[in-house]
């Protein structure tokens, strides 16, 4: 098994460097601008690593923005590793240096995914199979060249499943203990990388249950250390915020009332929830709400910029809500942003306190959503969610430029992209299923209540949401799906037997 497990874990880091550096390559060709020439830049990446750079430059964990909001954009899991390479090298090296270890835990969690779906599935073949298709098909492996939580968080995940199953599957007491704190420790620092996968840390009380619940007083104290561990990282997070800005702040508070620039404040937050409420895909409302901010936070608000935002939304939402109201809210959003001009201008913090225009568009915003939510119930709650789990599930997972860009429409590209397609749909498909799965109920805290939670989260909470938003989950939802493979064949093979007597 563990032969087997190296080999593939082997040939994912050998596909996953090729795949990246061709990928690299042909950015560079094409002149498209890399961060320090290494990794590829987003509109997020650089939130990461400006708080690493000015803890090592300055002593704070902070971005380069104004008011205690710069202390608050970033929870510091990924940041660490940044602060960690940085400490030792040069800029460059120091990115270069982190695209490299996200490259060597791909491939260690590679080697770890296999046992969890053998161990899960209880087959062999499919065990192989679905690890293969993870590691070696690029499926999984697009983020390894971002400087994103995305390019360490799948593997953080496969790390704390595979010692919590290793936890339940110890015989000697003590070593259990130590794969149950440890996988706890793991948690913790997934927690502060990625505030939203803190959903997962569910699935703990359902090991703890099956485990220790004959021993009640060893239950007790073993949820209690266990919870206190998984949670320490998180909780030390919230405390030095807390500090800070003495009121709790949340988990990822990027409408602190204090950014004065750029959109992200109460206002962005409230039409963000109507405009989620058709499904809106995240791209297109961050586009035409940028340009109308844009247009007003320079001096030059106009009515046709409100004209042209109301246009983006769909035909049917402004018969219903009203055109002249929504023309009016949006006019109180225009005198919101050139309040907020000022302190833009001046690089000063707004007042903690929101000002009164933006409270007044901010309840029209809010009143607007529950108006659609009442006039817009089916499509609300059932044909939205519904959207964006299409948008979620409905795609290949294959981001890479040269994939998307360089050899699109090549006929064996076009095949590739359709075969991820088709594994990564039937995967979340599938997924509705697991609840009925007969499997013990710890595994299936794993493989389908946590999964389907985080899902739900997604679809109807988050729900607008980015292709990325999904790759930490997708190692635990192939192997679910790889687990339907294996009950299909077997129902198979006992229907042949039938057949033959």
């Amino acid at each position: 098994m563990q032969k087997t497990a190296i080999i593939i874990a082997l040939l994912s880091l050998i596909s996953a460097y090729a795949f990246n550096e061709l990928n690299l390559h042909w950015l560079r060709k094409d002149a498209v601008e890399l961060r320090y020439d290494e990794t590829v830049i987003t509109a997020d990446d650089y939130s990461y690593i400006r708080p690493a750079q000015n803890f090592l430059e300055l002593g704070e964990f902070r971005s380069n923005t104004v008011g205690n909001g710069a202390y608050l954009l970033r929870s510091p899991g990924y940041s660490s590793l940044y602060v960690a390479t940085g400490y030792f090298f040069e800029k460059e090296t120091a990115v270069k240096t982190v695209k490299t270890i996200q490259l060597l835990l791909f491939s260690l969690s590679i080697y770890c995914l296999f046992f969890i779906a053998y161990n899960y599935i209880n087959s062999k073949k499919i065990a192989v199979l679905i690890t293969g298709i993870y590691g070696v098909s690029n499926i999984a492996s697009g983020f390894l060249y971002y400087t994103l939580t995305e390019g360490i968080t799948p593997a953080i995940v496969i790390f704390f499943i595979f010692f919590l199953m290793k936890a339940k599957n110890e015989s000697q007491q003590k070593r259990k203990y130590v794969f149950y704190y440890l996988a706890a420790v793991i948690f913790s620092f997934l927690f502060v990388t990625r505030p939203v996968l803190g959903i997962l840390g569910l699935v703990f009380p359902f090991f703890i249950y099956v485990d220790f619940w004959k021993r009640k007083k060893v239950f007790f104290t073993q949820l209690f250390l266990i919870g206190f561990i998984a949670s320490s990282g998180m909780t030390a997070w919230q405390v030095r915020n807390y500090t800070i800005t003495n009121e709790i702040v949340g988990l990822n508070p990027i409408y602190y009332p204090e950014n004065s620039q750029s959109s992200f404040r109460p206002t962005h937050e409230a039409l963000w929830d109507l405009c989620k409420g058709w499904g809106e895909i995240g791209a297109n409302f961050h586009s035409y709400v940028g340009s109308f901010w844009s247009s007003a936070i320079h001096g030059n608000p106009s009515e046709e910029d409100i004209t042209k935002i109301i246009s983006s939304f769909p035909k049917e939402v402004v018969d219903k809500l009203g055109q002249e109201r929504l023309e009016d809210m949006f006019r109180d959003y225009q005198l919101s942003i050139l309040n907020q001009k000022y302190y833009y201008e001046n690089k000063l913090p707004m007042p903690v306190e929101i000002p009164a225009i933006e409270v007044k568009t901010i309840h029209q915003i809010k009143a607007l959503t529950s108006d659609f939510k009442h006039k817009f119930w089916f499509q609300y709650y059932i044909s939205s969610p519904l959207k964006v789990f299409k948008e979620m599930a409905f795609h290949s997972n294959l981001s890479f430029y040269i994939f998307q860009k360089t050899y699109r429409g090549n006929l064996l590209m076009e095949a590739f992209r359709l075969f991820c397609f088709a594994i990564h749909a039937l995967a979340f498909i599938t997924l509705i299923a697991s609840p009925f799965f007969k499997t013990p109920i710890h595994l299936k805290s794993i493989f389908s209540y946590a999964l389907l939670i985080y899902v739900f989260y997604l679809i109807f909470v988050q729900r607008g949401i980015e292709e990325r938003y999904t790759l930490p989950i997708l190692p635990l939802v192939l192997v679910s799906f790889g687990y339907f493979i294996k009950k299909l064949s077997d129902r198979k093979l006992i229907l042949k037997q039938r057949t033959k007597s």
